[in-house]
């Protein structure tokens, strides 16, 4: 069973002192016809890594034997119907680790002497909780959501419909309004009386969904149609984010609204719930700030990095030894060569510090796919 990333996930993961690792990635899909091509992915994915294997010496039965619980997940119908946008599977020669992933990294095989854990750093941004409320007339819902996935809150104190909150339009429309207002729910309707009453329905919404928000500095996406998403930020105290899912929410299931919402609030979610993020005004202030490789590389190996910052897309190719500190960097991938952006990460989180994808645009100028804000 796969499972999603943690920052503890992966400190144990580059810790390990296990000898080789083979590091698959690969985009998955959560439905349609796309899924029932994701083994096939894998499949094709394990033929380069039996090539991997075998040009170190390890072939035929050696290689099955590695290989064994990756080819079981092949045939595991169950496991892909319980996938993320992306795969990520380490094998070593005792361990099997298989993480979920809310980003679709590249297809990627490779064998080297540590796992390659850069493409995971994105999916880290989303390691705490944030809530999607879908606001509706006729159901609003309340989901919580995080790296692992999605679930709907019982809002079964929170009245989740504006009949619910307000009574039903038959009984206004045969009785009448007070004072000879115009009835709720006529096609005369006043549209100020309308707008009051949705005023007023989401008032009781965010007074019932508050005692369901945990914690309660959260951060919440809003779902709906422009008006009643712009209604409801007027009249709420909750964290809602800028970002927001427009257009009518009732069809969209749990897991549908949390992945929305990493679309048009993934960056604000970032910077919300990643540890890394509050140091990004370090990073722009230029505060202990180091961004060339070789510095980093070496602040990392000593344990001085507090926050580290890549992009995640970023590849340098070389040679670290991490005894003298000597660094050899290639303009193309040598054998026995080490990604040494991930480098960065590995020995960052292996020691205590926190590490955080950003935009490219937001590193220093010159920087070498990554910067680093020191403790001292």
């Amino acid at each position: 069973m796969s499972v999603a990333p943690t920052r503890d996930r992966l400190v144990q993961l580059v810790r390990s002192e296990d000898r080789p690792w083979l590091s698959l990635l690969m985009p998955t899909h959560r439905r349609g016809a796309e899924v029932q091509q994701d083994p096939t992915r894998l499949k094709n994915l394990l033929r380069e890594a039996r090539e991997r294997l075998a040009g170190h010496g390890l072939n035929g039965h050696d290689a099955d034997a590695f290989l064994a619980p990756l080819d079981r997940l092949l045939d595991d119908t169950m496991f892909w119907l319980h996938q993320d946008r992306g795969l990520a599977i380490y094998r070593s020669p005792s361990r099997c680790e298989l993480f979920r992933i809310p980003v679709a990294p590249d297809e990627t095989a490779v064998l080297a002497p540590r796992p390659l854990v850069r493409p995971l750093v994105p999916a880290l941004a989303w390691e705490g909780t944030f809530h999607v409320l879908a606001l509706s007339l006729r159901r609003v819902r309340l989901v919580r959501a995080d790296a692992a996935g999605a679930q709907e809150i019982a809002l079964r104190d929170v009245p989740t419909s504006l009949e619910q909150a307000l009574g039903p339009p038959e009984r206004e429309r045969d009785h009448g309004g007070a004072g000879g207002a115009a009835p709720r729910g006529t096609t005369q309707r006043d549209s100020v009386l309308e707008d009051r009453d949705v005023v007023q329905f989401f008032q009781l919404v965010d007074r019932g969904v508050a005692r369901h928000v945990v914690p309660k500095d959260s951060p919440v996406v809003l779902a709906g149609v422009q008006k009643h998403v712009a209604t409801y930020r007027r009249i709420t105290d909750l964290h809602v984010l800028d970002g927001a899912i427009t257009g009518s929410p009732d069809e969209l299931s749990a897991d549908e609204l949390r992945e929305r919402a990493l679309e048009v609030a993934g960056d604000e979610l970032a910077r919300v719930l990643s540890p890394a993020a509050r140091r990004l005004d370090a990073l722009e202030r230029g505060e202990r700030l180091v961004a060339t490789l070789p510095e980093v590389l070496r602040a990392a190996a000593a344990g001085r990095v507090e926050a580290l910052f890549v992009d995640a897309d970023a590849e340098r190719w070389g040679r670290f030894d991490r005894t003298t500190g000597s660094i050899e960097l290639h303009a193309e991938r040598r054998d026995d060569d080490e990604e040494l952006v991930d480098a960065a990460v590995r020995e960052t989180l292996a020691r205590g510090g926190d590490v955080m994808a950003v935009d490219p645009a937001r590193l220093p100028g010159g920087a070498d796919g990554l910067a680093a804000v020191l403790r001292y």
